[in-house]
């Protein structure tokens, strides 16, 4: 058998016993005033700790020591106290004492620290505010750098009142310009969106121009004016009034000739069943006869049409087209010897005379031209491939 002995330091009794060692080397011998020389927490002037031993050598246990808690009387038993009551100590003081404080109404359990806000006007959770972001009941509020009363939707706060900076409109679409929001009046002199509405330079925005609709851009346009900040579309024109805004030479302030008709200056209304085609007003009507043309004619300062050469038969045939179903077309050429010619002495043309008869009835030198195919109108009517509804008459007017 082998037996294995440790190596033990024998300390002699009578140096063990000498009061000028450090025995438990924290730097002070007993003699020294180390008042348990086995403890290196024990010395004269050791800091005291909660630890049942008189750590400083000075007879007291636990007095003041360095991690000693904080103890706060806890009135209404809600696990906090108020912080004036704050005691230091390794043990509670008595009964209703606890480690928290910050109890900002001891004598309410339902407020302390970390309890639920509500808006209800009571700081329940002791923060010195009441509400906040995650308070029930609380409201978003938005961010209005500019001051002018709304807010930016991108910047916003929960909270029971608004903040200061705050307000609870989120419809300013520039929140770095106090001139801009839904309240503002829309004007031409900037380009933006004053008011907010999602359109810069609204209609009837301030300091807008009246435009008309100029269809034959003639300067004068016709229909209800426009306020706008520019022109836009057809409506360009600053002046209004146009009676005819398909021919650029009649509008208000036109120039009349001795021989042009009065309405090209549009104090007489051209009659919505006619239409201007060069020298000549083409008009449709039902049931009129040759007197009734004349004088429809002369109600507007012209005559009834006496033609001179087949150019201006087809210029009027081809203006008549464009007003629809005509049946007859009332004009005036010359009539010699019984022979209808033009008056400029050429031979006659009547682009009608293939399909229906010149008609003298209508009186020297006038006549009806008929574009109908037979007495009885019993075949088709068509003028230059038009078809033409019987009863149809027109007049041309010059």
């Amino acid at each position: 058998m082998i037996l294995l002995l440790a190596c033990v330091e024998i300390i002699p009794p009578e140096i063990r016993l000498n009061p000028d060692h450090d025995w438990d080397a924290d730097g002070m011998t007993e003699n020294g005033g180390d008042c348990n020389d086995d403890d290196q927490t024990v010395f004269r002037g050791a800091p005291e700790l909660c630890d049942a031993l008189d750590n400083d050598c000075d007879g007291d246990t636990d007095e003041d020591a360095v991690d000693a808690l904080s103890w706060y009387a806890d009135g209404d038993s809600d696990d906090y106290g108020s912080d004036e009551s704050e005691l230091l100590g390794c043990e509670a003081p008595g009964d209703g004492w606890v480690t928290l404080g910050g109890d900002c109404e001891d004598s309410n359990a339902g407020i302390y620290p970390g309890q639920a806000e509500a808006c209800d006007g009571i700081d329940s959770d002791c923060d010195g505010v009441d509400g906040g972001e995650a308070a029930e009941g609380a409201v978003e509020f938005y961010r209005d750098a500019d001051a002018d009363g709304f807010g930016d939707a991108d910047r916003t706060t929960a909270a029971c009142d608004a903040p200061d900076g705050y307000v609870d409109d989120d419809q300013d679409c520039d929140d770095s310009d106090a001139a801009v929001h839904p309240d503002q009046i829309e004007t031409c002199a900037t380009v933006g969106d004053d008011d907010c509405d999602g359109d810069a330079n609204d209609v009837d925005a301030h300091d807008c121009i009246d435009f008309w609709e100029d269809a034959d851009q003639d300067g004068y346009g016709t229909g209800e004016a426009v306020c706008t900040c520019w022109p836009e579309d057809d409506f360009w024109a600053t002046v209004g009034g146009d009676c005819d805004d398909e021919n650029g030479d009649v509008h208000p302030y036109a120039e009349e000739g001795q021989d042009d008709p009065d309405y090209l200056d549009c104090e007489v209304d051209l009659p919505s069943n006619c239409t201007w085609s060069a020298d000549y007003m083409i008009c449709a009507d039902l049931g009129i006869d040759h007197d009734t043309s004349r004088s429809a004619c002369q109600d507007l300062g012209l005559d009834l049409a006496i033609l001179t050469s087949g150019t201006e038969v087809l210029a009027v045939s081809s203006a008549a087209t464009a007003l629809g179903n005509l049946r007859d077309v009332h004009v005036c050429y010359c009539q010699d010897g019984g022979v209808w010619q033009w008056c400029d002495g050429s031979t006659a043309f009547d682009p009608y005379a293939e399909y229906g008869s010149k008609d003298s009835s209508a009186g020297d030198p006038c006549t009806v031209i008929r574009d109908e195919i037979g007495s009885d109108n019993s075949q088709e009517n068509v003028v230059n491939d038009v078809e033409r509804s019987a009863g149809a008459y027109g007049y041309v007017c010059r």
